[in-house]
């Protein structure tokens, strides 16, 4: 019965010091409380502890997972950094393959662009070659029809000057036989 009080009084004096305007907590001034069969009454700012084995072992218990909790934490926090030094050095590596490919990009696509380009002047070269060339052929089928009629008449002419000259040459013959035969 008596730690029954003790607890409350003890309870109601720190809600009684956190009450107080004054937040400072001294645990100094707090004294431990001794109590039969080894527990221990510890009030300090606006808590009040009691500490016996049982409450020692769940502490110590709970330090003691604290401590191995904060050991794997501090390994997760290592392998997290190392992942992420390698995540960083991949991205990096991946900054400079995706800048060397966007160069290449660009360089493709101007050597395109003037490939392009080329190509249309070229074509526009072949074109009026081909233009030209057509003229051309067109005057040389003129001049082949020309020349063709030319040489039709040139054989006419010809042919009719072999006539003069043969109806000549006979009728010269034909009357120089003839004066011979009167003549002679």
């Amino acid at each position: 019965m008596i730690r029954k009080l003790v607890v409350v009084i003890l309870f109601f004096s720190s809600a009684v010091c956190s009450a107080q305007t004054d937040l400072s907590c001294d645990s100094s001034t707090y004294a431990a409380f001794r109590k039969y069969k080894g527990n221990l009454i510890k009030v300090e700012c606006d808590t009040v502890y009691l500490i016996n084995k049982f409450t020692f072992n769940l502490m110590y218990k709970s330090y003691n997972e604290f401590r191995q909790q904060n050991l794997l934490l501090s390994q997760y926090k290592l392998i997290n950094d190392s992942i992420s030094g390698l995540y960083e050095s991949q991205l990096d590596s991946q900054r400079v393959y995706f800048d060397t490919l966007n160069a290449y990009f660009d360089k493709l696509t101007i050597t395109a662009e003037d490939l392009v380009n080329k190509s249309r002047s070229n074509l526009g070269a072949i074109s009026n070659n081909l233009n030209d060339i057509e003229s051309q052929i067109d005057a040389a089928k003129s001049n082949i029809s020309n020349a063709q009629a030319d040489i039709t008449a040139a054989k006419k002419q010809i042919r009719r000057q072999k006539w003069k000259w043969g109806a000549g040459g006979f009728s010269i013959g034909a009357v120089l036989t003839l004066l011979a035969t009167f003549v002679l």
